[in-house]
């Protein structure tokens, strides 16, 4: 079980707040296990409270040393054949 969030809703309408409560929340709920939470952040508005919960950020951008391969092939959950899940995930990703 791998609880998932998606958050939308108009300009002013407290997204920001409700996702810093839910990260909060969420943080102080687990806190004993192993929770991991993730955020894409391209202005960085969730900064200051992944410093508070020790979060590692990790900035990418083109001039930067890291990357995201969409082709990388995981070991992990391998009861598929990779090279299929990884055509299904690109094919759905470019809208095919």
């Amino acid at each position: 079980n791998t609880p998932s969030g998606l958050i939308l809703g108009t300009s002013g309408a407290g997204k920001g707040m409700a996702t810093k409560h839910e990260i909060i929340t969420t943080k102080i709920k687990e806190s004993g296990e192993n929770t991991e939470i993730i955020i894409v952040d391209p202005e960085a508005e969730y900064s200051v409270i992944g410093r508070a919960f020790g979060g590692e950020m990790i900035d990418i951008a083109p001039d930067s040393q890291t990357y995201l391969n969409v082709l990388d092939l995981s070991d992990e959950n391998m009861d598929e054949d990779p090279v299929k899940v990884k055509s299904e995930f690109l094919l759905s990703f470019i809208g095919k």
